[in-house]
C-alpha cells in the first residue's frame, strides 16, 4: 500500500512537471489557492458553505470512477482495496473538514466525513465516460478539448452564477468572473505540436493576434449569457464588472502570450512564477504581456516569418 501511494503522489507531481511548473513550486501554488479559496468561500459575509463542502465529494466520486475500481480490485484484494478506498477519500476530505471546522461549521465537517466513508464503500463506481459536445467544432484544440475536461467545473460555475443573483452577492459575481478567466487561460497550458503552428501561413504577430481574439470570442460563447445577466440585475455596479472583464481579458491574454514565448519548449519555472503573481496582483500584467509578446514573436518567428 504505500508502493502504492507514493506512485499516486508521484503522479500527481508529473502532471505538475508536465505543465512546465517545479513540482515544489506547484504544490506551494495549489497550497496557496485552496487557502484562498476555503477563506473567500467560508467567510461570514459570502454564505457559500454549503457549496464548499461540495467540492471535496466531487473530487472524490471523481477518483472512484468504474474504471479505476476494477483495476483496484484487480491489484488489491477486497480488505486492502477497502482500506486503500478510504484512505484516498479521507485524505480529500480531512483539508476541508479542517477548515470548515476553523470556520465553525461542525455540523457540514461531520456530514463531509460521513459522505467520504460511504463514499468509500460504494463500488459500483460513477461513469464519467461521455463525449461532451461542444460549440468549438471548427476551430483550433483548446477550447475543444479544455470544455470537455472542464465541462463539470464549467456547470459549478454557472451553478454560482445563478447563486450569486439569487442571493445578491455581488461579491460572488466578481469570484466567477476571475475563476471563468483562470479555467480559460488554462487550456493553454499545453505546449502545441510543431506541426499545428507549421501550418498557419500568418507572420507570428498575425498568428498572436488571430489566437488572442479567437480565444476572446471562444471565451464569451462559452460565458457571455452571464455578463448580460449581470449587467441586468447588478446594473448599478457595471463599470467594477467591466473592470473585472478587462482584466480577466489581459490574463488570458497573457496566457496565450507565455504558451508561445517558449515555443517549442515547454513553460519554464520563472514564467509561471510570473503567471502566479499576475493572479494575485493583476497590474503586473501591464509589464508582463509586453515582455512576453516580444519573446513569443522571436519564438514563432523561425517557424512563421521565414
Amino acid at each position: 500500500m504505500k508502493v502504492y501511494f507514493k506512485i499516486q503522489l508521484k503522479i500527481l507531481s508529473r502532471y505538475i512537471t508536465d505543465a512546465g511548473i517545479n513540482k515544489y513550486l506547484g504544490w506551494a501554488l495549489i497550497f496557496i489557492a485552496f487557502v484562498f479559496f476555503s477563506n473567500y468561500t467560508l467567510s461570514e459575509n459570502n454564505n457559500l458553505h454549503f457549496i464548499y463542502i461540495l467540492v471535496p465529494i466531487f473530487l472524490i466520486a471523481k477518483i472512484a470512477s468504474k474504471r479505476r475500481l476494477r483495476f483496484l480490485e484487480f491489484c488489491f484484494p477486497p480488505k486492502k482495496f477497502y482500506k486503500i478506498r478510504l484512505i484516498e477519500s479521507l485524505i480529500l476530505s480531512l483539508p476541508f473538514a479542517v477548515f470548515l471546522l476553523y470556520y465553525s461549521y461542525p455540523q457540514l465537517a461531520l456530514i463531509l466525513f460521513i459522505l467520504s466513508f460511504l463514499l468509500a464503500f460504494y463500488k459500483r463506481g460513477f461513469s464519467f465516460n461521455f463525449v461532451v459536445p461542444t460549440p468549438f467544432g471548427k476551430y483550433p484544440h483548446e477550447f475543444i478539448i479544455g470544455f470537455r475536461k472542464t465541462f463539470p467545473l464549467i456547470l459549478a460555475s454557472y451553478f454560482l452564477v445563478a447563486i450569486s443573483i439569487i442571493y445578491a452577492n455581488f461579491h460572488l459575481a466578481l469570484f466567477v468572473i476571475f475563476i471563468q478567466f483562470i479555467l480559460s487561460a488554462g487550456y493553454f497550458m499545453h505546449q502545441d505540436l510543431l506541426g499545428y503552428v507549421w501550418v498557419y501561413k500568418h507572420r507570428s504577430h498575425l498568428f498572436l493576434l488571430k489566437k488572442i481574439k479567437l480565444a476572446f470570442f471562444q471565451h464569451f460563447v462559452l460565458y457571455g449569457a452571464e455578463l448580460v445577466l449581470f449587467f441586468y440585475f447588478f446594473s448599478d455596479k457595471i463599470l467594477l464588472i467591466l473592470i473585472f472583464y478587462f482584466l480577466g481579458v489581459l490574463f488570458l491574454s497573457g496566457a496565450i502570450l507565455l504558451k508561445y514565448s517558449a515555443f517549442p519548449e515547454r513553460i519554464g519555472v520563472k514564467e509561471s512564477m510570473l503567471v502566479a503573481l499576475a493572479v494575485y496582483f493583476p497590474p503586473l500584467l501591464i509589464a508582463l504581456i509586453p515582455y512576453f509578446y516580444v519573446q513569443s514573436v522571436k519564438s514563432l518567428a523561425k517557424y512563421l516569418d521565414d
